[in-house]
């Protein structure tokens, strides 16, 4: 997979990120309330296809978002709040799609989620994220 593609992906997790920050958080108090004094962490899944039919695009994908987690961290993270990344492989299969989406809402707690590289794995995953 091209470089620039793999750099989308992590500018798309970045932006998604900045996003996350600016949204009134609905009880996950990280520590950092968004008000710049920091110290907290922020939290996002990650769900993709690491394994199975699309796998190759799951981890190209999967890497640039750790690139991009380690690079914003090394420098001070977001309003001094480090990047965690909870990830999970969907095994390129809708309905874990879903399983893992619901454990990320409710298990993991995650502030915002990134995922499944393939339609046909992402558009199972958002009607769970919103009812948890």
């Amino acid at each position: 997979m091209p470089r620039y593609i793999a750099f989308a992906f992590a500018l798309l997790a970045v932006m998604s990120l900045a996003y996350a920050t600016g949204c009134k958080d609905k009880g996950n108090d990280t520590g950092g309330g968004g008000d710049g004094t920091g110290g907290g962490e922020i939290k996002i899944g990650v769900f993709l296809e690491l394994s199975g039919g699309v796998a190759e695009f799951g981890k190209a994908t999967n890497r640039g978002i750790e690139l991009a987690t380690e690079e914003i961290n090394a420098d001070k993270g977001i309003s001094g709040n480090k990047i965690v990344l909870k990830t999970y492989d969907i095994k390129s299969d809708s309905s874990e799609s879903t399983t893992v989406a619901k454990k990320l809402a409710t298990d993991d707690k995650v502030n915002v989620a990134i995922g499944c590289v393939a339609s046909s794995y992402s558009k199972a995953a958002p009607p769970t994220f919103q009812q948890n």
